[in-house]
């Protein structure tokens, strides 16, 4: 939406004016999410912008933040004026706890009440909880995407018959079953069908690494005394880049290294920090 923003303007006390270049449809679906925009009193910007941060926490939810370390805790409160119906819950103190296995041991000892997100203990630990009877757990609905991006800068991957050889040779069923147990369903696209306007009926790319090969062989890439493919002497070594701090993504190495080893192709793993685009 800000590369189509010409400006803002307030004509009276009842109406505030957004002007685009042109008609943009998610606009309000975007300025009713928390990011990347959001609508703030003048009173909680540092001189007058909020270039250099706020002064205030923006919001009118339930429940006001009044105590935080960070990388700790955070303690959330009732919040007096909030417009709804009051929380039964009257505070919440979320806890940092950043290794999977002290998580889940802090729920085991009744030392936390709820574990909640994406990627915070492992489809293992899910299927003990689901079994043992001591414990609710609940699933939403899929909220994201799983992807791996291919990274079309690097010299082997702009070959679009690479990328391509790289769908057929990816088994989803098989990421499903063998790191989610079936909790996560395969991806046929990047956006689900339930997504609006989402679903076009797009042909997915079938699993099939006899096809995969072939696409390499046409394209040049063949394999050499040691089976690692080779195009004008350069050999085919990607790297997987993934988050070490999610649970998940860490057994995303050890998968391909099983199940495209029959694919025959050089894969190195390398591990990063920051927060991954999303995965499979």
């Amino acid at each position: 939406m800000m590369n189509l923003l010409v400006g803002v303007s307030a004509p009276d006390d009842q109406t505030f004016v957004i002007e685009l270049t042109e008609p943009y449809y998610p606009m309000l679906t975007e300025l009713g999410v928390t990011r990347p925009f959001a609508m703030i009193s003048p009173k909680a910007m540092k001189n007058g912008s909020t270039k250099d941060g706020v002064d205030a926490y923006i919001g009118s939810g339930p429940y006001v933040l009044t105590d935080f370390v960070t990388d700790e805790y955070a303690v959330f409160e009732v919040n007096e004026n909030y417009w709804g119906e009051q929380p039964s819950i009257k505070k919440i103190t979320v806890k940092v706890i950043p290794d999977n296995q002290t998580r889940i041991l802090a729920l085991e000892k009744g030392e936390i009440d709820l574990i909640f997100g994406k990627n915070m203990i492992d489809a293992d630990a899910v299927n003990k909880y689901i079994d043992s009877g001591e414990f609710d757990v609940a699933l939403s609905d899929p909220t994201s995407t799983r992807q791996i991006v291919l990274n079309t800068t690097n010299p082997i991957l702009k070959d679009t018959a690479v990328r391509r050889a790289i769908q057929h040779a990816t088994n989803r069923q098989a990421i499903s079953d063998g790191i989610f147990y079936g909790l996560e369903a395969p991806a046929d696209t990047l956006f689900a069908p339930t997504v609006p306007y989402c679903d076009i009926n797009l042909e997915p790319y079938a699993y099939d690494t006899a096809l995969a090969e072939s696409m390499l062989e046409e394209a040049g890439w063949v394999k050499d005394g040691s089976g690692v493919r080779v195009k004008d002497g350069q050999k085919m070594v990607l790297s997987l880049l993934y988050n070490s701090d999610s649970v998940t993504e860490k057994l995303f190495p050890s998968f391909f290294s099983l199940n495209m080893a029959n694919w025959e192709y050089s894969w190195k793993s390398r591990v990063r920090r920051s927060s991954p685009t999303a995965t499979i």
